[in-house]
């Protein structure tokens, strides 16, 4: 029984325009808690919780299921569906090669009762996008610290979650990864000290030469950028810093694949039918000889209230997500490339 489905699309790169597969990818799981691809054009989905209870009494499991992309077809094939490991993980990433997965595993003391975390690392099957637990050394982080990886190079990041809303800096562990067995080694200037604010929710730019985080947890919002060397260390002192409109107005950004324009998305209210809300989208353009941000409200663009999705892998062309989905959902924009606007082209299939 499916409870989801995955549907694919090929993008003409001139115009934008979306052209849907035909094959409609069934997902069995009813819910899924995490989404990630990896560096082979694979999709991972997972899903993690209390299963098998009996009274108040739980065991909890993890779900994965796989899809396999034709990087020539672009075709969806089924990998993996809904296989159970028996252990509770968050917090997947992969790295750019697409031979590992890494995800935080929760082990309880037998004694306190109180769980300890740690990265366990899963080998990937070529083939298959099956997945096997490797065997590599603990790497001991906290139940809420985010995993992500650097888009071209071996590199593992741990951002820590952090201890207060009124903590001063954020820290941000740096692993290599042994592309043979999986295991991370820590680089020797890791852990780092990212100054300026308390900064969440990362992302590399696709060339790897940034780090993006948003401060969110405090009364002035804001969005920071952070050089990254050939190693894939960051500065810790912020390229460029800027205010962001203050939640719900700002939710969350994408970063264009040009690494130097970011999206700001949220919702504000509509004055002319109170009760009701409109999207707010701004381009953030980075200026790294300025060391500064400049900034553009283009919500006007935008024909409705509509979600952020994606760019195409050239960044001319943005998509973004009407409520609710369903056919002609997906919203086309072209991008210009030295402003960062955006023109309606409109819906797609």
């Amino acid at each position: 029984m499916a409870f989801n489905t995955a549907a694919g699309y090929n993008i003409a790169p001139a115009t934008g325009q979306l052209t849907r597969l035909p094959q409609v990818f069934p997902i069995t799981a009813p819910v899924f808690t995490s989404f990630v691809s990896d560096g082979k054009q694979r999709i991972f989905l997972s899903d993690n919780g209390p299963t098998q209870c009996h009274l108040s009494d739980c065991s909890y499991d993890t779900k994965v299921s796989s899809m396999l992309r034709n990087s020539s077809t672009g075709d969806l094939m089924p990998g993996m569906d809904n296989v159970v490991i028996p252990v509770q993980l968050t917090s997947f990433t992969a790295g750019p090669s697409g031979k590992f997965l890494y995800a935080v595993q929760a082990v309880e003391d037998d004694i306190y009762f109180v769980p300890a975390f740690f990265i366990r690392a899963f080998r990937i099957d070529y083939q298959s996008g099956a997945i096997t637990q490797q065997s590599i050394p603990d790497v001991p982080v906290g139940a809420s610290d985010v995993l992500f990886t650097h888009p071209t190079l071996p590199v593992l990041y741990v951002l820590k979650f952090p201890c207060c809303i009124l903590a001063p800096t954020a820290r941000l562990h740096v692993y290599s990864v042994n592309e043979q067995s999986g295991a991370l080694a820590e680089m020797p200037q890791s852990p780092m000290q990212l100054s300026g604010g308390n900064w969440q929710d990362p992302a590399i730019s696709v060339d790897g030469a940034y780090l993006y985080a948003h401060a969110s947890l405090t009364a002035d919002p804001r969005l920071a950028v952070f050089r990254l060397d050939q190693n894939g260390m960051p500065q810790s002192a912020p390229l460029a810093v800027i205010a962001l409109p203050p939640f719900p107005r700002t939710q969350n950004y994408s970063v264009h694949p040009n690494g130097k324009f970011v999206y700001g998305w949220g919702l504000r209210p509509d004055p002319a039918n109170p009760g009701r809300q409109l999207t707010e989208l701004h381009v953030y353009r980075l200026d790294e000889a300025a060391a500064g941000f400049s900034q553009e409200d283009i919500s006007s663009a935008l024909p409705g209230l509509l979600s952020t999705v994606t760019f195409d892998t050239a960044g001319r062309h943005f998509y973004m997500r009407a409520d609710p989905n369903g056919p002609g959902s997906l919203q086309l924009f072209d991008v210009d490339q030295t402003s960062g606007e955006l023109t309606f082209v409109g819906p797609q299939p």
